[in-house]
Order: C-alpha cells, then sequence, then structure tokens
C-alpha cells in the first residue's frame, strides 16, 4: 500500500524515506522530486513523533547529504547522537552508524572543496595560456614593426633613420608598459618609468630637428 495511506503512522513515513536515501547512496544521485518527497516524510515523522525519534534525525542528515546540504545533515546527526539511549542494548551500534554518516559528511565536504579548487585551478591555466597566446602575438607585432623600422631606416638618411629608431624604442617601451599593466602589475607607480622614458623617446624622435 502506498505511504499516502498511513498519513499519521510516523514509522511507515520513516521507513519510505530510510528506504529513498539508501537508494540516493547506492546511485550516488538523487532526483529532486524524489529528494523532496522522501524530505517530506521523514519531517512529518519527526513531527508525529515530537522528535523524540534520533533514527529519524539520521535519516533526514542522509537526505540532506543527498541534496548536497552538508551543514543541517551534520546538525542532524549530532541531534541523533546526543538523543540516543545510553543504556540501550544497541546503542553503541547505532552511534557507530551515525558517526559513518558523520564520516560522510566530512568526505563530502572535502569532496567539494577539491571539486572547486580544480575548477579554480582549471580558470587559472585557461588565463595562463591566454596571457601566453597574447604575449606571443605582441612579441610577434614588435618584431615585424622592428625589422620594418630597421628596413626603412637602412634606406633613409642618418638623421631620419635616427629619428624613427628612437621613435620605435619609444613605442616598444610604451606597449611592453601597457602589457605589463594588462596583466595586472600592482602598484601602478612601478609602470610609470617605462610610461615616462617611452612617451620621451616618441617625443624627441618625433619632434628632434632634421638637418637641412
Amino acid at each position: 500500500m502506498p505511504v499516502e495511506s498511513f498519513p499519521s503512522t510516523p514509522g511507515v513515513l520513516h521507513q519510505q524515506a530510510e528506504i529513498a536515501a539508501n537508494v540516493f547512496e547506492l546511485e550516488q544521485r538523487a532526483a529532486p522530486h524524489e529528494l523532496r518527497e522522501a524530505s517530506k516524510n521523514v519531517n512529518a515523522a519527526i513531527r508525529l513523533s515530537r522528535g523524540e525519534n534520533p533514527q529519524y534525525f539520521a535519516t533526514r542528515a542522509r537526505l540532506h547529504l543527498a541534496g548536497g546540504d552538508t551543514e543541517n545533515a551534520r546538525e542532524d546527526v549530532n541531534i541523533a547522537i546526543a538523543q540516543e539511549d545510553a543504556s540501550s542494548r544497541d546503542f553503541a551500534r547505532r552511534v557507530s552508524r551515525y558517526e559513518s554518516i558523520r564520516a560522510l559528511i566530512l568526505i563530502h565536504e572535502r569532496q567539494a572543496s577539491f571539486l572547486a579548487r580544480e575548477r579554480e585551478l582549471r580558470h587559472e591555466i585557461e588565463g595562463f595560456r591566454t596571457q601566453q597566446l597574447q604575449l606571443l602575438g605582441l612579441l610577434a607585432a614588435i618584431i615585424a614593426f622592428i625589422s620594418s623600422a630597421a628596413t626603412i631606416a637602412a634606406k633613409a638618411d642618418l638623421p631620419t633613420g635616427f629619428r624613427l629608431f628612437v621613435t620605435a624604442g619609444g613605442v616598444i617601451c610604451l606597449v611592453f608598459s601597457a602589457m605589463i599593466a594588462s596583466f595586472g602589475q600592482r602598484p601602478f607607480t612601478r609602470l610609470l618609468p617605462g610610461l615616462i622614458i617611452g612617451l620621451a623617446l616618441v617625443l624627441v624622435g618625433y619632434y628632434a630637428p632634421v638637418p637641412p
């Protein structure tokens, strides 16, 4: 008979929730609607039993863990351990079971922390690869720029070639300063020397007088 036929029987409601928790642990996944149904039943069982059965809290802890809620899972398993009757013949067995749930909670937290760190490292690696590609592209552009400037300067007279090389040097300083800034170099004052020198070279190369 379905659980709905026993809406006021906490033992039946808890049994359904416990079976669901077993299935979730075996399959390592929990369908949202099934998890909600099992949680509703175990909450009803706890309410009907006035919160006096520690096994119900242990089952709810397992359901919380299946849903990824380690904080509430730990709280419920602690309640289960605190409520267990130390004079009971099954005390040691039940507390051992509760401790195994607590161990699973710890494993789940460590696993979540590891996966988060792994995602963070992957993101950093991807960012580093992007920066490498940008740097290689920039260096290729600078080499092409220097080669072009050298070719043009070789065909020009000495004053014009000098101005061209000075301007090229200034542009390279500015480009490298901008590149360092884009990589997050702090503080900004460390970039000022390169920017000032680069700007000065560009101005000198541009405004330097050319003898007639």
